[in-house]
């Protein structure tokens, strides 16, 4: 089988679909290690690999890429202003979608989302090797999280759900809106569209900000209202993935009492705090009946 990337004519067997850096984040903040908000939505400790690229693609051009993102960005999303425009970042967001829609059409390979998931591979995989494609054939709208306690139209969970996983989805065409793409990271949305979604005439979109070659991106003032816009597929995710976890008994050792006394700082236990604080203000707010 061929590299999907560069056309080389053998792929190893194990290429990385979820990048090792965001792996190793969420084994260290769950609870023993578990990747429990996975595609499946099972318990994991393996990675997410595929037959998708040779080992050169793999290892070197998109390693080289993940270890920029990984160091200048993932580590400290809220502050990486001048890193978001960066060539080396915009490749790797690109290289991160292009393996997303290959992952999707190999292993849910359902007709309704065929179209979307080809469209955003070769997207992609064109915008990885000319970023100049950014804000022309690819539009980037990231989010980066911030604790959410204080809204009805999210459930609580969503904390835990936003910080401990990864996922994607496609959001078909609609009305006025473009063909979207969503990619899940602990702590980051990364909402791939196929047009410019500010002039979608969709008031929700109207004053989102894409990632461009050398732009300065500002996420605290940036796309914040993405959560409530797609409020519906996040609280869908919340309940299948919560239900998942408790049909097979796992939920209990994802709130294991003695593994938060010894390692409290966990993103899963932080985000377990922001979850209750956003249950109790849901309650104490809620609008009387008549």
């Amino acid at each position: 089988m061929p590299c999907s990337y560069c056309g080389g004519p053998t792929t190893i067997l194990r290429s990385h679909v979820v990048p090792k850096f965001v792996i190793r984040y969420c084994r260290a903040n769950s609870v023993g290690g578990a990747l429990l908000y996975s595609w499946e939505r099972e318990f994991h400790h393996e990675q997410i690999t595929g037959p998708y690229l040779c080992s050169n693609c793999d290892n070197v051009v998109f390693s080289q890429w993940e270890n920029h993102f990984s160091r200048d960005v993932f580590a400290d999303p809220m502050t990486a202003t001048h890193q978001w425009g960066n060539l080396s970042t915009l490749r790797f967001l690109a290289s991160l979608v292009f393996r997303c829609a290959l992952h999707n059409l190999r292993v849910a390979p359902t007709a309704v989302n065929q179209t979307q998931n080809e469209l955003f591979r070769d997207r992609a995989k064109a915008a990885a090797a000319d970023p100049a494609q950014f804000g022309n054939q690819l539009f980037v709208y990231p989010f980066v999280f911030r604790p959410i306690t204080r809204t009805y139209v999210l459930m609580p969970g969503v904390n835990s759900f936003l910080t401990t996983g990864f996922h994607s989805r496609v959001h078909h065409a609609e009305g006025t809106l473009p063909n979207c793409m969503m990619v899940r990271l602990p702590r980051i949305l990364l909402l791939y569209s196929e047009a410019d979604l500010t002039r979608s005439g969709d008031p929700d979109f109207a004053r989102y900000t894409d990632l461009r070659p050398g732009v300065v991106f500002n996420p605290s003032a940036s796309n914040t209202g993405m959560p409530e816009a797609f409020a519906p597929f996040i609280n869908q995710g919340i309940n299948e993935t919560i239900g998942h976890q408790r049909s097979y008994g796992w939920w209990q050792r994802w709130i294991n009492r003695a593994d938060q006394r010894l390692f409290p700082a966990r993103m899963v236990y932080q985000a377990r705090t922001w979850d209750a604080q956003h249950r109790d203000w849901q309650h104490a707010n809620a609008p009387s009946q008549p």
